[in-house]
């Protein structure tokens, strides 16, 4: 969602916190995702002279392949561009 709106609408962290430790929890994680090699950019409607783009393109592979590296980093900031970055 961050990338797609260029930074407009901002994605949120999940995470769970038990109240106890007695309690049994079950969660359940489901994706909807691109193939694994179909780039996800910000929308060129969202990218202008006022709005310059603000992550990099990626794609499914590029994100499992940080899973697997062990980077404590998260995925999304890897794709930040900063001011001295060349844009894709």
């Amino acid at each position: 969602k961050m990338v797609l709106s260029n930074g407009k609408y901002k994605s949120v962290l999940h995470r769970v916190i038990q109240e106890s430790s007695n309690e049994t929890r079950l969660s359940i994680a489901s994706f909807l995702s691109l193939g694994m090699d179909e780039v996800l950019e910000p929308a060129i409607e969202l990218v202008d002279e006022d709005h310059r783009k603000k992550y990099k393109g990626s794609t499914l592979r590029d994100f499992l392949k940080h899973l697997a590296s062990g980077e404590s980093k998260p995925f999304i900031e890897t794709l930040k561009i900063t001011s001295g970055t060349v844009e894709e």
